[in-house]
Formats: structure tokens, sequence, C-alpha cells
């Protein structure tokens, strides 16, 4: 997970100068997702990101002091402050790897209408890109700025949208997925979003980010654009536990905290602990982060 071997000073804020091996590689499908989430690895500082989303914890490892957490989270917080920043030479990894993560998580999507199952690496892909898209998201509503009437957005965007849409009426057309089509939130009246619904937003979710952080200047948010990301990118995490816990698209009506594994039921540590730690972050909100 930490590609800095030639011990650089300042990994992961310049991009990494590698051969092009691609058109060497076999053209499966298996092959593109590894070599996409390979490349991710290879741009994002993967043990700070995983540091500051396990709240000092490293999957199973924790950090060793108090001190190498704060080094942590200065790593990522100026990984991050290059989606900012207007005076980059060139593309900053912290762009490639959104672009990387949403191409590899629409990717994902596809994969799961076509029932493909997933495989080894091909998990862990799915969820450092989620991981990469959380962060912008944290840091995003960290770095709030003062907040603009013209860049209001209607709340029409957040929760106009049919609640009883189905697997059936799902598109899947990724690359036509408009930005600002709506985002469903929970309602006192719908308090649990079905699997369709996780689905459509986090395919909007994916629209948005890529629409949002396209330019090469500097991105503001008000508050709503805020809500409406916070709230894509909740739906792209619970989307991610249920693939990871392998819940079919045709999966009965029903909320995704209902698909929790049943007694006796594992997924093996490693992935146990993945989608236990979804659903800590999801309870724990967007602020104190320290990024």
């Amino acid at each position: 997970m930490h590609y800095n071997l030639h011990g650089t000073p300042s990994p992961y804020i310049s991009s990494p100068t590698v051969p092009d091996v691609e058109h060497l590689l076999d053209t499966s499908p298996v092959t593109k997702r590894t070599l996409l989430t390979a490349k991710l690895a290879q741009i994002t500082p993967l043990r700070a990101l995983l540091a500051v989303w396990g709240e000092s914890w490293i999957l199973s490892e924790k950090v060793t002091s108090p001190q190498a957490f704060t080094a942590m989270k200065t790593t990522l917080r100026t990984w991050l402050a290059q989606l900012w920043s207007s005076n980059e030479p060139e593309v900053p990894p912290v762009r490639q790897a959104l672009k990387l993560s949403v191409s590899i998580l629409r990717q994902a999507l596809q994969d799961q209408r076509d029932s493909v199952e997933l495989e080894m690496g091909t998990d862990m892909g799915i969820f450092f890109s989620g991981l990469v898209l959380w962060a912008i998201t944290v840091s995003s509503a960290t770095r709030s700025t003062t907040f603009s009437p013209a860049n209001q957005l209607s709340t029409q965007t957040l929760d106009r949208m049919p609640t009883s849409t189905g697997i059936s009426e799902i598109s899947f057309e990724l690359a036509q997925s408009q930005p600002q089509s709506p985002i469903i939130e929970a309602t006192p009246d719908n308090p649990l979003l079905s699997h369709a619904q996780i689905i459509i937003n986090s395919i909007t979710f994916l629209s948005d980010e890529m629409h949002a952080f396209s330019d090469a200047g500097p991105i503001q948010q008000g508050p709503i654009e805020q809500l409406r990301h916070q709230t894509g990118c909740v739906s792209l995490l619970l989307w991610i536990k249920l693939r990871l816990r392998g819940i079919p698209l045709e999966e009965p009506t029903g909320g995704a905290d209902g698909w929790a594994s049943m007694p006796g039921e594992s997924l093996g540590e490693l992935l146990d602990g993945i989608t236990s730690s979804i659903e800590r972050s999801v309870d724990r909100g967007w602020s104190g982060w320290g990024i």
C-alpha cells in the first residue's frame, strides 16, 4: 500500500514517473480492474488514508504513536489540498486519484448489474476508491467557504425523486449520467433507502464528483452542494458495504441496515472489519476528522 520505495521526501504530491506498460498487459476486464487499482494505490497515500478513516487504525494495525498519527493526517491533508490549488503545473495526483476512483466504482456498478463476481483485489479496489471520495467529501466540508445565494441549488435535487424506484428502473448508462440528477434522501416516511435507491444515489454522486472537480481551478461549494455530496457519499459507502457482502440487486425491499451478517456468517476478518468500519464512519458524520 506504500509505493515510496526511494524515500521521496514528499510522496504523492507529484505524479510518479513510471514506464507505461498497459499496452503489454492482457486486455481482460480482470486485468484492467487490477491495473486501475494499482494505479490508484501508486498515487494515493493509502496508509495515511486508512489511518484517518480508522481513527488511528490501519485495518488491524494500530498506528504506533499519536505523533505518527498526526503526521499521517498532515500527509493526507496536504495531498487533498491540491484539489483547491490553481497553481499546479500538471494534474495533481489527488485529481488523478478521483478520476481513477470514479472509473473503478462505475465499472463495479456495471459488473454488479452483469452479475460479475468480485475477485481478490477487486473488492479492495472498490473500498480504496470509496475512501478517496469519502476523504474528498470530508475535506470539502472542512474547507467550507462563505455561502453565496448564487451557488444555491434547489432542494428539489435532494428529495423529489419517487421513493418507489425499483431495480428494473435503474439506468446503468453511467457515462451519460448527468450531474444534478435527483438524490434521494431518507425521510420520516422512508427512513431506510432501498438497494435501488442507494444505487441511484451512488451513480449520481459519481457524476457529481466528476463534474465538481473537473476544472483545474479551486472548487467552492455552498451548504446545499455540500449536503448533496454528503448524502450521495453516504449512499456510495452503503452500496460498497452491500457489494462487499454480496447482496444481490434483486434483494427484497428493505433498508441497508437490514443487510448485516447473520450470526455465524462471516466474510473473513478483513472484509468483516471493512464493512463494520463503513457503518461506524457513516454514523460518525463529517466533522472532526482533522483533514
